[in-house]
């Protein structure tokens, strides 16, 4: 069948296979594959005058100069995928691309976008995710038909630190940018929070760095948007307030992440009622606010994750709760004492993570309830829980049994070690 595949995109001009000592790339090819590539890259000139799309896989045997030297010859190039190469600065050819669409230079080493950006009239995608760039220079926003604005890293480990996204100020007159679909992410400034409301079109927003004083201006920005999927907000550290409690959020909000602290689960939180994904951290809210039972009426979520986000000593899931979550984490609930699942809750859950929650010695009771659970992942868990979990006799023991994977994860002289629980 690969055969066929190969034989037939060929023939259609599609895809092109090159063998191992292939240095010349000749045909009408639209589409062009390059993987684990040492070779000098020479392009005939019909290639280079047809190519459509190229993404490139590279090693470190690829001489990038090789892309340098043809890049200006792919006059009709639309994508242009350069995800995890090795490059520092970009090639001057790429910016006579007039048709280019999608630029994807995700995982390289990049450390500035020119100011040569704005010829690019024609983008619609750009990504520098996970690079080293620090800065968009002011000539982005004469791009007019850009639609999908990707900026961010995240620290080497995050697992820990507040501060895991390392973001970008956003270049004087972003807000200009009426057709972003996509804005991801950015730091924000008392104007930013104020203009940002005239992007209508965003389906996925996320903002960091936000001040107490800031969050009611923002959730007026919000308000406007109204095909927004995904919205992302953090605050500016682990004690800045989170002030949203006049936010009234688009009826068709799928995801959302909420980083800060909040004095009390926000009112219309329980009005998102197509919400799948919830993300809260370092919300540390209070044990007397019975949490779950103010999430349990979004019923449509799959996943959630608490991390840092409640001071409680106990989280019972009662019968009918949370009908369709996939997965659930419970992420350094540093004063939980108790889980409790009654029977017929969690009724669709698969993946179980508990991580860091020093004060759990045992496993949740009612978890053999859980008869569509398929992972239960342990993270630096207290030496109590995991011993229990080891013995042979134990009652944990027996209630995981079922569990098709259950995994203990832990630090050991600056190494992380995976153990396996279960057999």
């Amino acid at each position: 069948m690969r055969e066929l595949a190969l034989r037939t995109s060929e023939k259609q001009n599609f895809c092109t296979n090159l063998g191992a000592t292939d240095s010349r790339l000749d045909g009408k090819v639209r589409r062009l594959s390059m993987y684990n590539s040492g070779r000098n890259m020479q392009l005939s000139k019909s290639m280079s005058n047809n190519l459509r799309s190229f993404f490139f896989f590279e090693t470190e045997l690829f001489p990038f100069s090789s892309l340098h030297h043809n890049l200006s010859h792919f006059k009709l190039l639309r994508v242009l995928d350069l995800q995890g190469v090795s490059v520092e600065t970009l090639p001057g050819g790429l910016f006579s691309l007039v048709d280019l669409r999608y630029l994807n230079l995700r995982d390289s080493k990049l450390r500035e976008i020119p100011k040569s950006i704005g010829s690019l009239q024609n983008l619609q995608t750009l990504d520098i995710r996970n690079t080293n760039v620090q800065r968009i220079p002011n000539e982005l926003t004469k791009l007019s038909n850009l639609r999908h604005l990707y900026m961010y890293s995240y620290k080497n480990d995050c697992s820990r630190d507040f501060n895991f996204l390392c973001t970008i100020k956003a270049p004087l007159g972003i807000w200009n940018l009426h057709s972003l679909q996509t804005l991801a992410c950015l730091e924000a400034d008392e104007h930013l929070v104020k203009q940002v409301g005239s992007l209508c079109e965003l389906r996925r927003f996320q903002v960091t760095k936000l001040r107490a004083c800031d969050g009611p201006k923002l959730c007026a920005s919000i308000e406007k948007m109204n095909f927004l999927r995904y919205l992302g907000v953090m605050a500016s550290n682990e004690e800045e307030l989170l002030q949203l409690e006049d936010l009234s959020p688009p009826t068709p909000l799928q995801k959302l992440t909420l980083v800060g602290h909040l004095l009390r689960l926000p009112p219309w939180l329980s009005s998102l009622m197509n919400l799948t994904h919830l993300y809260l951290g370092w919300s540390r809210l209070s044990g007397d606010d019975d949490i779950l039972s103010s999430l349990q009426v979004l019923s449509n979520l799959v996943f959630l994750e608490l991390k840092k986000a409640y001071e409680g000593e106990l989280l019972q899931f009662h019968a009918g709760f949370f009908p369709k979550l996939n997965k659930l984490n419970l992420w350094e609930l540093t004063r939980l004492k108790s889980v409790i699942i009654d029977e017929g809750a969690l009724p669709s859950i698969r993946f179980l993570h508990l991580i860091r929650c020093e004060e759990l010695k045992g496993l949740p009771t009612g978890i053999e309830h859980l008869a569509t659970l398929e992972k239960l992942h342990l993270q630096e868990m207290p030496q109590e829980f995991v011993q229990e979990l080891q013995r042979d006799i134990s009652e944990d023991r027996r209630n995981v049994r079922r569990i098709s994977t259950v995994k203990h994860v832990f630090s050991s002289e600056h190494n992380c070690v995976v153990e396996t629980l279960l057999y």
